[in-house]
């Protein structure tokens, strides 16, 4: 399952990027540009967030409430626990990988941790899951970012792996996109 998020909208022209840094809006026109009519399609007909995917399972960009909203802190966290009934939701654009997790009425962040992080589904408690970013960590961790969630175990593990990123940047600059957003590939920015 694939929802969008905001950088396939306005790659897929549903938007025109207006309040994105200007680097951003550059790359994700470039985006629209370079990609086949196919590939536009598929951005274009991809699902709005959030989606529930199972019982009580959620998937969202921003957060549960708004798909482009960020979900940084436990105030965040609190708003969309009270207002939507779900037992575990995955989100991303932060690219922060982590979770925040409702037991009771107390709320913990629980930041990934090294290479590998498993995250243990506990009956009765609430969880917020971003699983990081593959492209575009945002941490200082160069490496990318996902998570692998099995419904059986009831468990979820968050991954860091070491990818291409000076590869990447070399393309960034090749294709004449602002330097900063290849250089933020070595700092994990």
């Amino acid at each position: 399952m694939a929802i969008r998020g905001n950088h396939d909208k306005v790659a897929a022209g549903i938007e025109e990027g207006e309040g994105f840094n200007e680097a951003a809006r550059i790359a994700a026109l470039w985006t629209r540009r370079a990609l086949a009519p196919d590939n536009l399609a598929f951005l274009r007909d991809l699902p709005r967030g959030p989606r529930e995917f199972a019982p009580g399972r959620l998937l969202c960009h921003g957060t549960p409430l708004d798909e482009d909203e960020y979900l940084m802190d436990v105030d965040d966290a609190r708003r969309c626990f009270e207002a939507r009934p779900f037992d575990v939701c995955f989100f991303g654009h932060s690219h922060y990988p982590g979770a925040f997790v409702l037991e009771g009425n107390r709320i913990t962040r629980r930041p990934a941790a090294g290479d590998e992080a498993i995250l243990e589904i506990v009956e009765g408690h609430r969880y917020l899951v971003n699983p990081g970013s593959v492209g575009q960590p945002r941490d200082r961790n160069t490496k990318c970012g996902f998570a692998v969630y099995d419904d059986r175990t009831r468990r979820v593990l968050l991954v860091r792996r070491a990818y291409a990123a000076e590869m990447a940047r070399d393309k960034i600059l090749d294709a004449g996109l602002p330097r900063w957003l290849g250089d933020r590939l070595l700092v994990g920015a």
